[in-house]
């Protein structure tokens, strides 16, 4: 807006989508610090939408996370991912400040291929306190289907602040 001054643009964090990486070696290959923050881990019961998504039966029991990652201590991701406990069964006992979902997912559940979609979206408020967003800006979301063994092994959602956060990627 004319007259309000100049400004210097925040710096926008970059994930690339040709490779699925963990989020903590995104961040160390920019030479910053990852850390993350487990906001829930549960077992819970799968809706319709979630056992259409996974091909299962409605009710079939799923593991649940919601982790904040965090970039230089700047929230930059919040991932919320169900899991199928048949692939990953440990997964309520990790320790998620010392490994990634995806870290343990990738060494138990060896990726076969994944469907991603990615959308612009206003966060509801729970999404917008984690990371640290005004009222009126929107994420980037990256749903994300991924498959191990012929079964899909997680679905996540992961919430990226647009105006510090982009995806990048070349063949």
């Amino acid at each position: 807006m004319q007259g309000s001054g100049i400004f210097v643009a925040q710096q926008k964090y970059q994930a690339t989508l040709v490779e699925i990486r963990n989020i903590a070696e995104e961040v160390a290959s920019r030479g910053h610090v990852h850390r993350s923050e487990l906001q829930r881990l549960e077992r819970c019961k799968a809706g319709e939408t979630l056992a259409r998504q996974f091909g299962v039966p409605a009710r079939e029991p799923l593991f649940h996370s919601v982790v904040v990652h965090l970039e230089n201590d700047v929230p930059i991701q919040v991932e919320d991912r169900h899991v199928l406990p048949e692939l990953a069964p440990d997964y309520l006992t990790l320790d998620f400040r010392s490994q990634t979902p995806n870290a343990y997912l990738m060494r138990v559940a060896p990726l076969q291929k994944v469907h991603f979609e990615i959308e612009a979206v206003k966060p509801a408020k729970e999404i917008a306190e984690l990371l640290h967003m005004g009222p009126d800006e929107y994420c980037l979301v990256l749903h994300r289907r991924t498959y191990s063994r012929d079964r899909v092994a997680s679905v996540a959602s992961m919430w990226h602040p647009a105006s510090r956060y982009r995806f990048t990627g070349s063949f």
